[in-house]
Parts: C-alpha cells; sequence; structure tokens
C-alpha cells in the first residue's frame, strides 16, 4: 500500500488562450508569460518548490501552478486574471 500525501493542494491551471492574454499585457516583448509569473511567484512566495511549485501538463497544454495554502492561490489568481 502507498500513502500519497499532496502538500501543494490549491492549484490554478494556466491555458494557452490564458497565456496570450497575459502575454499581450505585459510591457516587455523579452518575456513570456510563464517566466513573467515564475519570476513574480519567486519574490512573493519565496523560492520554487517552499509555498508554491509550477509544472506543464502537456496533455492540456496547460501551467499547473500549485500553492500549499488557500491565501497564496487567491493572491496568484487575483494577479493573474
Amino acid at each position: 500500500m502507498d500513502l500519497y500525501i499532496e502538500e501543494h493542494i490549491y492549484q490554478v491551471r494556466i491555458y494557452d488562450t490564458d497565456r496570450r492574454k497575459i502575454d499581450d499585457s505585459m510591457n516587455d516583448p523579452e518575456k513570456d508569460a510563464t517566466s513573467e509569473i515564475w519570476e513574480w511567484c519567486e519574490e512573493t512566495f519565496g523560492e520554487w518548490h517552499g509555498r508554491w511549485y509550477h509544472e506543464y501538463l502537456e496533455v492540456e497544454d496547460a501551467d499547473v501552478y500549485c500553492f500549499k495554502n488557500d491565501e497564496d492561490r487567491n493572491w496568484f489568481v487575483l494577479r493573474w486574471s
């Protein structure tokens, strides 16, 4: 028997259409949405895999941002929606 405990249960999925909207709203054409979001998360929540982490789901073509608590996820949604 395997016991699996997920610490980062609060998740947000950003699909291709969302990424394009974020790209269009950014001032720097050199950066893409994923790198901009990644930098913001590190500044706001600390290092990757602490309070948050990012993964890419190829099947859904979606970036998934996972958080340890609901407040961090809500702050993320407020910033990037």
